[in-house]
């Protein structure tokens, strides 16, 4: 058991930074997306916590990139207009395939372990699609659009690439920035007036550190397209 793997908080915190990067045309389903990822990764995160011999770096990772792909293929599911009560059993499917490829890594956030997952996703959803379609709960265009529909390469000019973006996907966090830089910058401003400098010093050094990370700060969320990992 990863004892130290708070995997509730790390599964919210996935639902929580959803909020920053879905794409405005999928904004009436946020909430749903959000809960979908929050739900799926919570399943997940606890197998993970249960297991005796997975670091918790590495749950940590497993669980991130079952949330991502949770995002990429709710939205698949959702642009191709397959009916939601499928939505669950497929992700399922998905999610365990890729659990059970990745337990078995000490490091799941290599290149080719992400290349591994990518093509076990396609597989698995292509077989999903079809047994759908071969039990008629859905029509050929639909499955047909199964096939070309992938929100990867669409997704990733709304993935946080700007500080306005991390706000929105980090507000509470950005709220503690924005509250010690200011606060850092009188401090050493004021020490420096009163000629206080080893008050001054390492107060400008946390001002300088802190706006540093504010700005090259990002989101848990990312793609994890392999073409995007160079």
């Amino acid at each position: 058991m990863s004892k130290y793997f708070n995997y509730k908080e790390f599964a919210n915190q996935l639902r929580f930074q959803v909020r920053g990067v879905i794409p405005e045309k999928y904004k009436e389903n946020e909430v749903y997306i959000r809960d979908m990822v929050y739900q799926m990764s919570l399943i997940a995160a606890k197998a993970l916590y249960e297991e005796d011999d997975i670091e918790e770096n590495n749950c940590q990772c497993i669980t991130q990139i079952i949330a991502e792909w949770t995002f990429h293929k709710t939205i698949d599911l959702i642009s191709c207009n397959i009916p939601k009560e499928y939505h669950e059993p497929v992700l399922h499917k998905i999610n365990y395939e890729i659990y059970q490829l990745l337990v078995k890594f000490d490091d799941a956030s290599k290149s080719e372990v992400l290349n591994k997952a990518e093509k076990l996703v396609n597989k698995t959803y292509k077989k999903t699609m079809l047994k759908l379609y071969e039990k008629k709960c859905i029509d050929k265009p639909t499955y047909t659009k199964t096939f070309s529909q992938s929100n990867i390469d669409e997704m990733m000019p709304y993935y946080p690439i700007s500080i306005w973006d991390i706000l929105k996907v980090h507000p509470f966090i950005t709220l503690a920035y924005i509250f010690a830089l200011p606060v850092t910058l009188i401090t050493s401003l004021l020490s420096f007036y009163a000629d206080r400098m080893l008050v001054g010093i390492p107060s400008l050094a946390l001002f300088s550190l802190f706006l540093f990370r504010f700005l090259t700060r990002k989101s848990l969320i990312a793609t994890i397209h392999p073409k995007y990992l160079q």
